[in-house]
Order: structure tokens, then sequence, then C-alpha cells
């Protein structure tokens, strides 16, 4: 976060320094390059299957584990993680995470559900578990990425996956795969909205959409994973388990 930008509670976060080691972390596990004035390092290690990060509005790191929950993670003046603590533990918790604009409201989710809780930056705790969405349903794809629309923070934005590589029936909306939906949070009913009837659709025939991100102008853009292994003509397209990643726009 930039130096003197405003943080949660209009608190000033200030810029880290860039950190060439952190005591206690091991070395990359495997070598690799990266381009021309990019550099990486490791500055965590023990971590779960890593799906999502945020960052709140104090500059707290906030990391989703599937199958664990939400740890938080905070810094000190050399730009190391000086503490780690588990903020949400929950095994149904596989993937997406997001926070709202003012950093008050977290989103998580799970294979068939989306859950929100209000959440303190400064305290780095949460309080009052909701569910947002259920009955997303389950396939090949158990992810659910999530985003909230900045302009508009009572919108949120839930993905679901194909159940094959060719999911023919996906092309209804109503079957509730291979689609974005989006959903007012601030009507959520008790119990949670049902991700197949309720809602509105953002974008449909969307294999496996496994990020996306808007841009300054709102524009949401998404990496689409496309198929394993297809055959056509008698020719094969793609070999292994290899994916075909995808740029889309969404407007």
């Amino acid at each position: 976060m930039p130096r003197g930008s405003p943080g949660a509670n209009g608190q000033t976060v200030q810029q880290l320094p860039r950190p060439k080691s952190c005591s206690g972390v091991s070395a990359f596990r495997y070598t690799s390059t990266v381009a021309s004035g990019w550099s990486a390092m490791k500055i965590a290690g023990g971590l779960k299957q890593v799906r999502t990060i945020v960052w709140d509005p104090a500059g707290n790191m906030l990391v989703a584990q599937a199958t664990k929950g939400i740890s938080v993670h905070t810094f000190g003046a050399d730009g190391c993680i000086n503490s780690t603590s588990t903020l949400i533990s929950g095994t149904q918790l596989n993937h997406g995470l997001a926070l709202s604009p003012d950093g008050t409201k977290l989103y998580a989710s799970g294979e068939t559900a989306a859950y929100s809780w209000t959440y303190n930056p400064s305290t780095r705790t949460v309080s009052g578990q909701q569910t947002i969405v259920k009955g997303i349903s389950s396939g090949i794809h158990s992810t659910r990425t999530l985003s909230v629309v900045p302009s508009q923070p009572n919108l949120l934005l839930v993905q679901c996956g194909s159940n094959a590589n060719f999911d023919m029936d996906a092309a209804r909306p109503s079957t509730g795969r291979a689609i974005i939906k989006i959903f007012d949070t601030s009507k959520a009913p008790s119990g949670g909205f049902n991700y197949n009837s309720d809602g509105e659709v953002f974008g449909y025939g969307l294999r496996n959409t496994i990020g996306f991100v808007p841009d300054p102008s709102g524009v949401y853009w998404g990496v689409e994973n496309s198929g394993d292994v297809c055959i056509f003509h008698g020719g094969e397209c793609e070999s292994g388990s290899s994916l075909t990643k995808t740029i889309l726009q969404y407007v």
C-alpha cells in the first residue's frame, strides 16, 4: 500500500521495504526464473493449499487455505511477516476470499455455499457468520471465486464452473453451472440465496473462471481454465492434464 494512504478507520498505512530475506523462512523448494525487472522471494511457508490472497485496509494479509480456513498475517518494519493467526477455521472453505472496499465485510466460499462475516481490520477479528448463497452445484470444479463490486459493495459476484469438459446443459443458465452470478447481499434472506434460482446472471458459458478482478474503470477481467483434454477431427488439441488459460473481458 502506498506511503501515506488511508487505511482502516482513517489510519495511515505506510509502505514497507521489500525484504531480501526473512528470518525463519526456508528457501524456495524449487528454483525458478522471473522476467527482467521482476524479483521473487519467499515470505511465508507451512501454509496449506493457498488459493486466494487479499489485503485489508490496515495492510494485513488474509490468506484462504483450502480445507483449513482463513489466516491473517501482519508485517514488521522490515517488510517480513511478524505474526500469523487463524482468523476463521473451516474445513468447508476451499477457495474464494473477498473484502468490501472499506474492509468491514469479509466473504469466503466453499464448494456449495458462500459466507460473510463482519470484519475488524484493527483487531483482526470476525463476527456474525452468515450464509449468503447456498445450493451451489457440485461437479468436477469445486472452487467458487468471489468478488465484491467496488462501486456497489452490496453486490457480490459468485462463480461456479462446469461439471465436465463439455457440459452441454450449462448452456441453460438455470443449471447454475459454468456461470458467474450477482447477488445483492443487503437483501440476503435468512439461510441465504439459492444459487440456481436467485440472483442475476453476470456471464455464462464459462467453463471455470478461476479468477476475476475489476480494472479501474470497473470492467471485469477473468482467467478462464479451459478443457483438460480435448480431441476433435481425430487430432488431440491438448495433451495430458495441461490447461489453457484465456483472458476474458466482461462489459
